[in-house]
């Protein structure tokens, strides 16, 4: 234990003072840290904060006698500093050897204390040689430019500094790849023109130095420093060789040259020209128009100064440029022209051109003869209708102006007019088709003075075909109508007949096509039958003829027959079903007596049995005349009020033949017997036979009957006369009529079998 003591730092700044036992403190604890207040010095320990150079050095505790009890000394280190790179040589070229070299500074203090060894290590270098503070690359590339190059220090204590600076490699070459442009070795030149910019170029890292000099027949001399050359004006005398030097801006001893000949000419000139052909040898000079025909060569013969020799070239608007064959002789030219062609009349331009820009020429106008020919149209094959008149339009060459005329004979002439040239004519016409037979070849002869051609025009049918004629309606039942019409013009192609028919209330149509084995001819006739159509209906048929171009067609209106039956219809109206019931009721009953009696007739009579079969003939004419008639006075019923009955056929036979699905409408009438009938005078009508099919089953006039007043007609057959009234006007109107149920439907049309002989009653 101490009672005064002070420690000082290596500036002798007091940091901690005893005295007589007693511890003043610590005197900078911004700096400063002391662990315990204590006097015991021993035990003292101190931290220095934010450490740098100046508290590197000696710390000391000294007594009031300034005796040094106890000391530290405290080493301050740092990373070395001040990491430099340089290179050699400062500006390499491309195949050089170049040298990096490190540098850096070690920091430690108090200064001079020890000694320290830095290594150093590069960074960036893809090849080379490391040798302690430096780095060598050998025979620099191109490739190399643009590499960056570091490098780093490490003291012995391991501090490591921070890396230097880049060095980035950047080699110097060049002159390389010296161009011209343009890159002509050999230059013409008009004279009065320029020469150039002829540009020269090279590569060179940084820059190239140009320099362009001049030869004409003695040595090069130096025109002027400038990448471009460029002459306005050129003259004869400036003919030579010119050349580009380039050099490096580095280094003038690195460089490269190019040369040009150039060679100043003059535009060729034509001063005088000849022109002369098989018909005409005698040369003329400078014409300007001249005539020859498309079968004759022209010749020409010119005079011409021109540097370098000249080239001869035919041009014209309608023929492209023709390079003309000729010999030379110094300045005389002879040249034949090709065979040229009528349409080929026209001004055309002889040049003379050497490949200078400039040349000369002459101005020549051909008339070129020729024979008609290279008639043009739109179409050689017209397809067109009937009643249409066709426009002929048609381009021919031909010089001079043709005449022209049809071959066959038409009503119209041709109008000729010329063209856009002289050589190109129009040729306008008209052909009206007015039958079939005015299709076909039309030939037109066109003619002049060197001969005459024959184009021909053919008109074809291309239409619809024409629709059906006498389209009409031959015979008709109730179930089928037989059709024909008359086969028009089928407009150059095969045509085909379809049918189609609806009813007229209806809007779908059915469709039938008809068949045929042969194409129908203009005016043939075609029948067509057309059935399973409904009896009593309004139809509308039309009939339809079709080819490729599309169809036409013709219609008709028709109505089939009623069926020919006898079936009993309801009326409307309430008083229906009582009458309905009446009826039913009554011909059940007469039919009874009906058969009973004539079994019983033709057991007491000896009559021919050729047939046993009895028709019913309908009288409505009758039913007017009887409506007003009274009641008979024998009668218990009143006039009108009996019903028809059936002769039914002898035959153990109990078939009954209904007819299905009749519908009944408000001007149906009933059958209704009428006694009346019996005072008419009846003959036999030899109309009505036996055996008739349902087609002929129709509705005949009353029979005009024997004194006996029956009716046979002239096969022993008998009948019965039924006579139609209308219903009483003073009748009763039935409720429920409309809903009333029909109990028999009989079938007037059907034929029962013969009754066999027979003995019963």
């Amino acid at each position: 234990m101490t009672d005064f003591f002070n420690i000082q730092s290596p500036s002798s700044a007091l940091i901690y003072e005893v005295q007589t036992g007693d511890v003043i403190g610590n005197f900078n604890k911004d700096k400063y840290v002391v662990n315990s207040e204590t006097n015991d010095i021993k035990a003292i320990n101190i931290t220095v904060l934010h450490v740098d150079e100046k508290d590197a050095g000696l710390y000391r505790a000294e007594d009031h006698n300034h005796n040094v009890n106890g000391c530290c000394f405290l080493v301050v280190t740092g990373k070395p500093i001040n990491t430099t790179l340089t290179l050699q040589p400062e500006h390499p070229f491309v195949g050089d050897n170049i040298t990096f070299t490190c540098s850096s500074t070690v920091q430690r203090w108090p200064e001079g204390y020890g000694t320290s060894h830095l290594s150093y290590q590069f960074f960036g270098n893809p090849r080379g040689d490391n040798d302690t503070d430096k780095l060598i690359i050998r025979k620099l590339a191109k490739t190399d430019k643009g590499i960056n190059i570091s490098c780093q220090a490490t003291d012995d204590l391991g501090k490591v500094s921070y890396k230097s600076d880049a060095v980035t490699i950047d080699p110097y070459y060049g002159p390389d790849n010296v161009i011209l442009d343009p890159a002509n070795t050999e230059i013409n030149v008009t004279e009065g023109s320029n020469l150039g910019p002829i540009n020269c170029t090279a590569i060179c890292n940084p820059e190239c130095i140009y320099e362009w000099k001049y030869k004409g027949k003695q040595r090069f001399g130096l025109i002027y420093y400038k990448q471009d050359l460029n002459f306005l004006n050129m003259r004869r005398n400036q003919s030579g060789v010119y050349r580009c030097r380039v050099s490096h801006s580095a280094n003038s001893t690195k460089c490269r040259k190019r040369d040009i000949a150039v060679t100043v000419q003059y535009s060729p000139t034509i001063r005088t020209i000849w022109l002369s052909d098989k018909q005409k040898p005698t040369e003329q000079s400078n014409v300007t128009a001249y005539t020859l025909n498309e079968d004759e060569h022209l010749k020409l013969r010119m005079h011409i100064e021109s540097n370098p020799y000249s080239q001869l070239a035919l041009n014209s608007p309608l023929l492209r440029s023709l390079s003309l064959n000729h010999s030379r002789h110094n300045t005389t030219y002879e040249a034949e022209l090709p065979l040229l062609k009528c349409e080929h009349s026209g001004y055309y331009t002889v040049n003379a051109t050497n490949g200078i820009k400039n040349g000369d020429n002459r101005m020549l106008n051909l008339s070129i003869h020729c024979k008609p020919r290279n008639a043009t149209t739109k179409s050689r094959k017209i397809g067109t209708k009937v009643h249409q008149t066709e426009n002929i339009l048609m381009h021919i060459v031909s010089s001079p102006k043709p005449d022209v005329e049809w071959t066959r004979v038409t009503k119209f002439d041709f109008d000729v007019k010329n063209d856009i040239y002289d050589y190109r004519y129009e040729i306008n016409s008209k052909i009206h088709i007015g039958s079939e037979e005015d299709f076909g070849v039309y030939g037109i002869k066109i003619c002049n003075p060197l001969g005459c051609i024959v184009e021909n025009i053919t008109l074809t049918s291309e239409d619809k075909p024409e629709a059906p004629t006498n389209f009409s309606v031959e015979t008709k039942t109730f179930r089928s109508v037989n059709l024909s019409w008359i086969v028009g013009f089928n407009g150059g192609h095969k045509q085909k007949f379809s049918v189609l028919f609806k009813t007229t209330d209806n809007d779908n149509w059915e469709t039938n096509e008809v068949a045929h084995t042969e194409e129908p001819t203009t005016g043939s006739k075609v029948y067509y039958t057309l059935d399973q159509l409904a009896s009593n209906k309004q139809y509308h048929v039309i009939v339809r003829s079709t080819n490729k171009h599309g169809n036409r067609n013709a219609s008709l209106e028709f109505k089939t027959k009623v069926e020919p039956t006898l079936a009993s219809p309801s009326k409307s109206g309430s008083d229906s079903i009582p009458i309905v019931c009446s009826v039913v009721g009554v011909l059940l009953i007469i039919v009874t007596l009906l058969v009973f009696f004539i079994r019983k007739k033709k057991r007491s009579k000896t009559e021919p049995k050729e047939s046993n079969v009895l028709y019913a003939a309908v009288d409505k004419e009758q039913q007017k005349s009887k409506r007003r008639n009274t009641e008979k006075e024998d009668s218990k019923e009143p006039a009108n009020a009996e019903y028809a009955s059936v002769v039914k056929p002898k035959s153990k036979s109990k078939k009954v033949h209904y007819k299905e699905d009749v519908t009944e409408s408000a001007n149906d009438e009933y059958a209704v017997v009428d006694k009346s009938n019996k005072k008419m005078d009846y003959t036999e009508n030899d109309n009505v036979y036996a055996n008739q099919g349902d087609a002929d089953l129709l509705i005949h006039q009353p029979l005009k009957t024997k004194p006996s007043g029956r009716s046979k007609n002239k096969d022993g057959l008998t009948y019965i006369e039924v006579s139609f009234t209308r219903k009483p006007k003073n009748r009763r109107r039935i409720i429920g009529a409309e809903n009333r149920t029909d109990y028999v439907d009989i079938d007037f049309t059907r034929k029962a079998d013969p009754l066999p002989d027979s003995s019963d009653q």
